[in-house]
């Protein structure tokens, strides 16, 4: 990745990033006791689907090829502003990613046998404001962002190839940075204090 900042004056400074590969996150692996879920880990070959058939209660499908972002596409800007006035900054932020976390996927393949798989959404945008400062001796950190079309927790999306206009069911395997997971905007925000209380 390539990264620069810059003070353009006393009180404001530019920051900018930019990424030439993606990696999903890593998680605890398969086995470890703070794994989330097996199926989502890179150890994981096999995901047991319930059957509920009392005689086989379980039907084992196995991993496919995922569909992966490209990674070229990541990168962000960011400008903080530290009025003398304030005693703190504020910042503004702008990202543009892909997820790092997957949306699951089932291929529903009876000749080639079938297949679960792996999306990530592409093309994330974020723009984000921050506001550090003190109030009243202690320190205050906030930010609040806004992401548009971020990928939300979601069923596993089928496809089911030759098959068209099920709801939820698709009949091609999505292409790169896509996903058949839902998507939607989001706002998210955060707000903390922190400051010494005396002896007690």
């Amino acid at each position: 990745n390539i990264s620069m900042q810059a003070q353009l004056t006393n009180t404001i400074s530019l920051a900018a990033q930019w990424f030439f590969q993606w990696e999903s996150y890593r998680f605890p692996e398969v086995g470890a006791f703070l794994g989330p879920a097996d199926v989502y880990l890179n150890g994981a070959d096999s995901y047991l689907i319930a059957t509920g058939i009392p005689m086989m209660p379980y039907y084992a499908v196995l991993k496919g090829v995922s569909a992966e972002p490209d990674g070229t596409g990541n990168y962000g800007v960011s400008v903080r502003w530290n009025p003398e006035w304030l005693g703190g900054s504020i910042g503004f932020y702008y990202r543009r990613f892909a997820d790092m976390e997957p949306q699951l996927g089932l291929l529903v393949d009876v000749i080639n046998g079938n297949r679960f798989f792996f999306m990530y959404g592409d093309e994330i945008d974020l723009y984000g404001l921050s506001l550090s400062t003190k109030v009243f001796g202690v320190s205050l950190g906030s930010e609040l962002s806004y992401r548009k079309n971020m990928p939300l927790f979601s069923g596993p999306g089928i496809v089911m190839p030759g098959v068209v206009g099920l709801p939820g069911i698709f009949s091609a395997l999505p292409g790169k940075g896509e996903t058949y997971g839902a998507r939607g905007n989001t706002f998210h925000g955060v707000v903390n204090f922190m400051g010494l209380i005396a002896k007690t």
